[in-house]
């Protein structure tokens, strides 16, 4: 019960339950290649890591292009000291992109889609919004290259 656990915790951080039947499937097929009749939390911990990029890879799949440019910027302004607002990230966007309404839709199907985790403060005499990425930084922006070449 301990490895469904670990299963159900992915896929309660995800909120995708495919995630979790990906995860019984690849660690069944991990545990079938050893030649063994149970799973193990090494078999589990594969999964994880296989699924954990196949999932983020999904996700980036189903965004427009405009959801691709947002999520890019806000992946560039990140680092593990500081967290862009959105106003940056709208500021650093091309002037032929997306326009503010549009960008304020984005922002919030990211914030739902748990790419990014919007933060609002009332610090420095304004309220602002800071853009947190859900996911490894580097990773994004690996598989947002990957799907820009695909496109050209």
């Amino acid at each position: 019960t301990e490895l469904l656990d670990v299963i159900i915790d992915h896929v309660m951080k995800h909120g995708d339950v495919r995630l979790g039947l990906d995860l019984i499937k690849r660690s069944v097929l991990y545990a079938e290649k050893a030649a063994r009749k149970s799973v193990t939390e090494d078999d589990v911990q594969k999964a994880v890591d296989a699924s954990r990029d196949l999932h983020l890879e999904m996700l980036i799949a189903s965004l427009s292009d405009d959801e691709c440019l947002v999520l890019k910027i806000a992946a560039e302004l990140f680092s593990d000291e500081t967290s862009p607002t959105t106003k940056e990230i709208m500021e650093a966007l091309p002037a032929k992109g997306p326009k503010l309404t549009r960008i304020s839709e984005i922002f919030k199907r990211l914030d739902r889609l748990r790419l990014i985790d919007l933060q609002y403060s009332n610090q420095g005499g304004g309220r602002r919004r800071f853009v947190h990425l859900h996911e490894d930084r580097a990773l994004v922006l690996t598989i947002l290259a990957r799907r820009e070449q695909a496109a050209d």
